[in-house]
């Protein structure tokens, strides 16, 4: 019915002349997956095309367990499974390869795996539906189960706030019942971070043998220690067992990264037929992916790494014509985020009839400790040729120097006229190596319940530099104080100490020892502290 109304709307719209919408790719048909004569378990396969999808359909009897497995032999994937009337069983949001729990009523179960990251996955399927009846426990058994390990997510691990994970518990029957699928896992208290409160066992398990529990969960919004309990009941309702806890801390988002066009500057303006050299780069709280120049919103020019790396700087050789030109860098970190640099704007225009020579060589920094670097620049207008140490160059260029000891260098200009003229820069190189930085970046916990999230301004070569970040004071169960705050390290003494942003709130002064692992201070109104990072 849907495509016939689709198809008629279609159709006026050709015979009233009008522009036809065009219409988006219609779902993939699902393919019905059937269970031969004692058949429990069925395993399907396919390729998705890039960014793709493909439907399943199977008939399945209210109450009954059925477990999907989803595996990829390249690519990434993930699993969405839902009834014919609407009814949810795992969303694409939990970006899962995995479920397992009992159907809520007899109909049939649409199951759709969606392709990842522009990958084209090759995969396999298995599909197990054990038979409805349980096992019946042995007379006068026993039910006992004990906590084997976290398979995955152990207590600790940090997340984003509403970031999806799996939660995998191990445990094994050390009892004498036989579990079977009228068994369950239900929480307990605390917060339960997950869309179910119970989860039916996938299949029986005999005593002696482990079975894996998967809870698919989503980190809280707020900022700090989140946790909660669960624990197994048997088919008649009587809880069992050890205690299944999960105790995450939910952290805050990693920045995006920065980025920035090096040269030329704001304001620019060359004659036409020089070659200029645009220099950009990216700094990122985390891993860079890329840094791309763009010139009037086209892309001229992209900067990657084979190695992990914060920084990344790029070079383009540019020979444009007359006009006005802007400038941009967007830099790009491991987990999609996007920086746009401000705009450099300047202009093309044909050169002056006549001009007067002028050469302007210069070094930022003329001192530095062995290790460092420095940037020398020059800009050169109205001459015929301009050489560095030999090596021609253009009449506007900056380049990153490190030298490893004292170092002159030399700007020979030849002049229209044929006369040549030389300028230098010296560079002074202390052999002393440069103190080593200490780093506060990142989590750090301390007794009382006290944590610490504090990171260092991004790009400060001073010895002081400005931090910020939250202090966080969480007691049993309670909603956690959180504070922002705001301070200052000495990158080399470790001296720190910071305040909280709120009128009369505490403050802290201590040091950060020259391993980088320990803060010790007083905090005003609680005493002497001693952060250790994590």
């Amino acid at each position: 019915m849907k495509r016939l109304l689709i198809l008629s709307a279609l159709f006026i719209t050709l015979m009233l002349g009008a522009t036809p919408v065009m219409l988006s790719a219609a779902p993939p048909t699902p393919k019905r997956i059937t269970f031969g004569a004692g058949q429990t378990s069925v395993m399907v396969s396919g390729i998705l095309p890039p960014n793709g999808s493909d439907a399943w359909v199977l008939r399945v009897q209210g109450g009954q367990t059925m477990s999907v497995n989803l595996g990829m032999w390249n690519g990434m994937a993930r699993l969405a499974i839902w009834g014919a009337d609407g009814t949810v069983l795992i969303s694409d949001h939990a970006d899962a390869a995995y479920w397992s729990g009992a159907v809520p009523s007899t109909q049939d179960y649409n199951i759709q795996i969606d392709a990842l990251n522009n990958t084209a996955p090759s995969y396999t399927m298995d599909v197990t539906i054990p038979p409805l009846e349980p096992t019946p426990p042995a007379p006068g058994c026993v039910n006992r189960s004990a906590f084997v390990a976290d398979i995955t997510v152990p207590d600790g691990t940090p997340w984003q706030p509403n970031q999806g994970f799996n939660k995998i518990w191990r445990v094994q029957n050390i009892g004498t019942c036989v579990w079977n699928t009228h068994y369950q896992l239900v929480f307990l208290d605390g917060e339960p971070m997950a869309r179910v409160t119970q989860l039916a066992v996938a299949r029986n398990v005999a005593p002696g043998q482990t079975l894996d529990l998967l809870i698919a969960m989503n980190a809280p919004a707020a900022f700090g220690v989140h946790s909660g309990r669960w624990q197994l009941r048997d088919d008649t309702g009587a809880l069992f067992g050890t205690r299944l806890t999960i105790k995450i801390t939910t952290i805050n988002p990693t920045p995006p990264p920065q980025a920035i066009v090096i040269s030329p500057a704001n304001g620019f303006q060359f004659a036409v037929g020089a070659t200029m050299r645009l220099t950009y780069q990216g700094i990122g709280n985390t891993e860079l992916s890329a840094v791309a120049l763009y010139i009037n919103g086209t892309q001229v020019a992209k900067q990657t790494s084979r190695t992990p790396a914060q920084i990344l700087t790029g070079a383009f050789d540019w020979k444009p014509a007359a006009g006005h030109y802007t400038l941009t860098v967007v830099a790009t970190d491991i987990s999609g985020q996007q920086t746009t640099s401000p705009q450099v704007s300047g202009a093309i225009v044909q050169p002056s009839p006549q001009c007067d020579p002028s050469i302007d060589f210069r070094a930022d920094n003329l001192t530095l400790n062995r290790g460092e670097h420095t940037i020398v620049r020059w800009d050169v207008d109205c001459v015929q040729a301009i050489y560095l140490d030999g090596q021609g160059v253009t009449g506007h260029e900056a380049r990153d120097v490190q030298p490893s000891d004292t170092t002159t260098y030399v700007l020979r200009v030849v002049n229209k006229n044929g006369g040549a003229d030389e300028r230098r820069v010296t560079i002074t190189v202390n052999n002393t190596p440069p103190p080593q930085r200490r780093d506060i970046n990142g989590q750090w916990t301390a007794a009382n319940d006290y944590f610490l999230e504090v990171y260092q301004a991004n790009g400060c070569s001073n010895a002081d530099c400005n931090i910020a970040g939250r202090l966080i004071h969480q007691v049993g169960t309670m909603t956690p104080e959180i504070m922002d705050v705001q301070g200052s390290l000495n990158v080399y003494s470790g001296a720190v100490a910071f305040v909280a942003t709120i009128p009369g709130g505490a403050s802290f002064n201590g040091t950060l020892d020259a391993t980088s692992r320990t803060l010790s201070g007083t905090l005003s109104n609680v005493g002497a502290l001693t952060f250790t990072k994590q």
